[in-house]
């Protein structure tokens, strides 16, 4: 019996993207911090070790951070596998330096495919920090945060956008949803967000067919043109009372600026 270990190959659902150095600043944004603690492995039910990675740096010059475990059957088409892995990766368009697109995802997964199917698991853990400086005094945002679960697999996820210099929570989520909002704070300002994930599933053996897990968060942030000034005002003015109580009540500001803002999910 043949058994088979790929290093930092991930499952299907996680993009390996090389990493990429001189990421400070992103567009417009000044990266302070990039740090991802994460852990993880993938191994058949055939007799053979885990294949495993971990990974624990702050690297605020990498956009991209990406590890991942695969253990198979064999190469190519008609294998059986087990694979997990991460990536979290910051972004910025080279046309559009005002908009920071922030994208982490943590899954685990089995394929039981031909012959020898004999079963597996795999489980991905990973916390996700950025903190970049605030280039203006407003901001709008659109965001998604997706669970998908399948089968033999599970997974959970928590995220958290804050600003550390007025020591204020922006937003909180454990659960699936989109949401689209203004925030406003002061130029200077640190924001951080804070990604918790993991994916984690086990699959008998003779199970035919694709399982897996995913939890993925998506956040694009960008610095509204100065013809949006009506907007500001508005925004501006209800954020700033929001933020005196401590907490920035974003739902209200979504339901009456979600018209102005494209759907990027």
């Amino acid at each position: 019996m043949h058994h088979y270990r790929f290093g930092g190959v991930v499952s299907a659902w996680v993009l390996v993207l090389a990493a990429t150095a001189g990421a400070e600043p992103v567009g417009l944004f000044e990266i302070l911090r990039h740090e991802v603690d994460a852990e993880g492995s993938a191994q058949l039910f055939d007799g053979g070790p885990a294949d495993t990675f971990t990974w624990a740096y702050d690297l605020p010059m990498q956009t991209t951070v990406n590890q991942g475990a695969h253990d198979s059957t064999g190469t190519g088409a008609g294998n059986s596998s087990s694979s997990a892995g991460f990536i979290s990766r910051m972004v910025s368009p080279a046309l559009e330096p005002e908009k920071f697109i922030f994208r982490t995802d943590a899954s685990a997964s089995y394929i039981g495919d031909g012959p020898n199917r004999p079963g597996g698991t795999s489980s991905a853990s990973m916390a996700s920090i950025i903190e970049f400086v605030m280039p203006a005094e407003r901001a709008d945002f659109a965001l998604s945060l997706r669970h998908v679960p399948d089968g033999f697999f599970s997974q959970s996820g928590s995220v958290l956008v804050e600003n550390i210099t007025a020591n204020q929570e922006i937003f909180s989520a454990n659960s699936q949803l989109t949401f689209q909002g203004s925030y406003a704070g002061n130029v200077g300002d640190i924001i951080r967000i804070t990604s918790d994930f993991s994916a984690m599933g086990s699959v008998p053996a003779d199970v035919s067919g694709f399982f897996g897990s995913l939890t993925s968060f998506v956040i694009e942030i960008t610095v509204p043109e100065p013809a949006t000034g009506a907007i500001v005002i508005f925004g501006a003015t209800f954020c700033l009372s929001a933020r005196r109580r401590g907490r920035a009540d974003l739902t209200v500001i979504r339901t009456c600026l979600a018209c102005e803002m494209p759907h990027v999910f």
